[in-house]
């Protein structure tokens, strides 16, 4: 019997209108008992709907949901006979019938059945959002036993590159299951050929070098190409054994590839010497100049993690001479300036300085080269040259970090006024910045406080929002001048009529949803079958159409959107919509004035109660592992990128090691889509080094990324423990641009949910 609030709401939602005649339409009622977990509620209904109106339930699609809540209840009988009717009564539903049903076939451990109607699904509609992950479970039925004929029926070339490549690792899969090992090794080998850097050449990879350790006959150019792949998959034994087998046996052109590429993955792998003496001889046998600078590059480097600057400097110069015009050239000199400028050859450093800014064609090595110098003076109080290399070849570099670093040179020059101003300059670019927060220690401090304090006063006293925001961002919120700042900005702008509707951003009633005009079997249109699963409440099936389902446009139903992914799980998308709508806000709304809601939304907290045993146990900020893990995958469990997969976006080899060190069981791929076993181990590995880096955030973060010695080696270029410091010494950009990411996400984090 149904609850008198549930027939409440039903009687309210169902003011809504139907879809057939004067009827009330089922769903938005059904929609409720879903979200607060009524399901048992909700099958009653649907089965009172099927019986009452067959013919509009076939329309709306009652039958997969009635099929869907059987199955969130443990009956997988007749959850499988309403899949099975959809398919029949529902065509538009048809192929997430089938998969559905393929889903629990697999279960059952019966891939062959699976096998016969995923590949239904995938030869339907190779545009599908159900696509991809059909053809996912489609090649694992096959690899695990289903009939490898069904995939003559499937044109591969129908299909976008990464759904075709799947089909691809799974005709080389059926190859070889039928004794075809050179129709096998050849597809594999085409996959790497068309790209190594997604997860199939990655499971191409593992499956040559499995096959190169079963047939000895089976080396030259798939050696080559799983030991390349495999590197980067961090399986540094399995690589090296491929490489050495390439560079005996592979053509001319590939052994020397082969010969470089095992020197650069021992140099990965932490084995200097022979690293060294590996790229000797790469650098000897190159066919080029291009070739034998490389290998000269990655020997500077393998002497620089030895802790050999003086050598690594002439390697990197010799780089630069085997090919003065090459694309490494630049990059060699900037690596030669810093070894010169960490060991006080000040004239040599300025000598390279000039050579990088003699040629246009290098103004990013050469800003970067400039924004090292400068910093390295300005930690040391030296403002004379920084301030002339910030004017010059250093004004090219990214717009906070030249403002920060006027900034210091500012402050140096003791002028705390103009500093004040230039450091609000600085926050008003970015508050969440990692040089943001710099800029606001630095404020705060005794030299610098007083003159801010006046500042902030003289801005309040405008009443402009701009100043308003301007002491705000110079005092914060523990200051009752700042505080007060942040209130009669958030007053002018709940009076803005642009800014308004994002700052009163309320959820709309499911009775108001646009889905009930426009869901039905017989709609058209993109996301046709995904917008009919959102009207049914299944938002882990429909997720695809909630942002045109959910316009961004109209901020308050793409908030609204954003809640129901979060609520099923969809972290992923919800944070897209989030960010989607925060694109649209006004720039004169600071980000902390947004509602907490929304906030949460784009910096969520799931798996709270994990996260925080995890940081206990390591010693580490569940915050900041919230952190990386909203960088790493936005809490998508099932992502899989290239090597790295799951919730820390890791690679299984360095999981491993990780498990190994911190007395963890060893994982397999699939565990690291496990939050359960994913998180302690991202809070071993990020608790090592942690520990290694003397508890020193920012290098702890850059290892996570980048390595630990990559890590290490740019802390070596540091006179102090600034974090601004490091952050600009740091020679990658892919991993710059992480560490910002993380720390800005870190901060917003301690904001929304508070110090630990």
């Amino acid at each position: 019997m149904l609850s008198a609030p549930f027939v409440v709401a039903t009687f309210a939602l169902a003011l809504a209108g139907g879809t057939g005649g004067n009827s009330p339409d089922p769903r938005p009622p059904l929609v409720e008992l879903q979200r607060v977990g009524r399901n048992r509620d909700a099958l009653a209904l649907v089965d009172r709907e099927i019986a009452a109106r067959p013919q509009r339930a076939k329309e709306i699609g009652l039958w997969y949901l009635r099929g869907h809540l059987l199955e969130g209840l443990g009956d997988e009988r007749r959850s499988a006979e309403a899949f099975a009717t959809t398919m029949i009564e529902t065509p538009a539903l048809g192929p997430y019938g089938r998969y559905r049903l393929a889903l629990g076939q697999m279960r059952a451990g019966h891939p062959e059945v699976a096998a016969g109607l995923l590949a239904a699904v995938v030869a339907e509609d190779a545009r599908s959002p159900l696509a991809g992950k059909a053809i996912r479970l489609f090649q694992k039925s096959l690899r695990d036993g289903g009939d490898c004929r069904l995939l003559k029926a499937i044109t591969l070339l129908a299909f976008a590159p990464p759904e075709r490549r799947a089909l691809q690792l799974a005709r080389a899969d059926c190859a070889f299951r039928a004794g075809d090992t050179e129709l096998g090794r050849s597809l594999l080998v085409d996959l790497l050929d068309e790209s190594r850097v997604d997860d199939w050449a990655f499971a191409a990879a593992e499956r040559l070098a499995d096959l190169n350790g079963s047939q000895a006959e089976v080396r030259g150019r798939s050696a080559l190409l799983s030991g390349l792949v495999l590197a980067l998959g961090g399986e540094f034994d399995r690589a090296i054994l491929s490489l050495r087998r390439a560079s005996l046996s592979a053509s001319r052109r590939d052994r020397s590839e082969a010969a470089a590429s095992l020197g650069r993955v021992q140099l990965e792998a932490g084995r200097y010497d022979p690293a060294i003496a590996q790229l000797e001889i790469a650098a000897h046998q190159a066919a080029g100049p291009s070739s034998r600078a490389r290998a000269r590059f990655d020997q500077g480097r393998g002497f620089e993690a030895r802790g050999q600057p003086q050598m690594a400097a002439g390697r990197y110069l010799a780089a630069a001479d085997a090919d003065p015009d090459g694309a490494l050239t630049a990059a060699a000199y900037a690596a030669a300036l810093r070894i010169s400028a960490r060991s006080g050859a000040d004239a040599n450093a300025s000598a390279l300085l000039s050579r990088l800014a003699a040629r246009p064609a290098w103004r990013t090595e050469t800003a970067r080269a400039a924004l090292f110098l400068a910093a390295s003076d300005l930690v040391r109080g030296r403002g004379d040259r920084a301030r002339l290399w910030l004017a010059g070849p250093g004004a090219a570099g990214e717009p906070i970090e030249v403002a920060y670093w006027r900034a210091r040179a500012t402050e140096l020059a003791g002028n705390p006024q103009a500093a004040v101003n230039a450091y609000l300059g600085v926050l008003r670019l970015d508050p969440y910045h990692l040089l943001s927060l710099g800029a606001r220690r630095r404020l705060a401090g005794p030299g610098l406080a007083p003159s801010a304090t006046i500042l902030a006063q003289h801005l309040t006293e405008t009443g402009r929002p701009a100043d308003l925001l301007g002491a705000w961002l110079i005092l914060g919120d523990l200051n009752p001048l700042g505080r007060s700042a942040r209130t009669r900005l958030a007053k002018l702008l709940l009076a803005d009529r642009r800014a308004a509707p994002f700052l009163r951003l309320s959820p709309v009633p499911v009775g108001r949803w646009p889905l009930w005009n426009q869901t039905d079997a017989s709609s058209a249109g993109r996301f046709k079958a995904e917008k009919l699963l959102l009207s049914l409440g299944i938002w882990t099936d429909g997720a695809a159409a909630a942002t045109e389902a959910f316009d961004p446009g109209h901020p308050d139903l793409a908030f609204t959107a954003g809640l129901e992914l979060a609520r099923v799980g969809q972290t992923r998308r919800s944070i897209a919509l989030a960010d989607a709508v925060r694109a649209r806000v006004p720039a004169q709304v600071p980000e902390a004035l947004l509602p907490g809601a929304l906030r949460r939304l784009l910096y969520p907290f799931p798996y709270a109660d994990l996260l925080r045993k995890e940081g206990l146990r390591r010693g580490i900020d569940p915050l900041l592992l919230a952190a990386i893990l909203r960088e790493e995958s936005h809490f998508d469990p099932s992502q899989v990128r290239g090597a790295e997969r799951g919730l820390a976006g890791s690679m299984l080899a360095t999981q491993a090691r990780v498990a190994a060190l911190a007395g963890l069981p060893e994982p397999d791929a699939d565990d690291l889509e496990r939050p359960e076993i994913a998180i302690p181990l991202a809070a071993a590995h990020l608790g090592t080094e942690l520990n290694t880096a003397g508890r020193f955030v920012p290098r702890a973060i850059a290892a996570f990324e980048a390595g630990p010695e990559a890590a290490r080696i740019w802390q070596g270029y540091c006179s102090t423990s600034e974090p601004e410091e490091y952050w600009t010494k740091m020679t990658d950009p892919g991993a710059r641009a992480y560490l910002a990411s993380v720390i800005a996400a870190w901060a917003q984090y301690r904001e929304i949910y508070g110090q630990p």
